[in-house]
């Protein structure tokens, strides 16, 4: 988990060897403004980024 309810987790960012630019770069890809926006954003197995925003039923991936 990379940020949870809006909030970024830095330890996390760090652990996988990413900064906040990264995550700020992929947010902006998939036109999303804001970490507060973001319920959950995460990375799978195979590193691909996942992010669910808050009050949508809709997920968005940037590989």
């Amino acid at each position: 988990m990379l940020t949870e309810d809006g909030n970024i987790l830095k330890d996390n960012l760090e652990r996988n060897n990413l900064s906040e630019k990264w995550l700020y770069d992929h947010l902006r890809s998939l036109k999303i403004s804001s970490p507060q926006n973001v319920l959950a954003a995460m990375l799978d197995t195979r590193g691909r980024f996942y992010c669910s925003l808050k009050n949508s039923d809709s997920e968005r991936t940037a590989s």
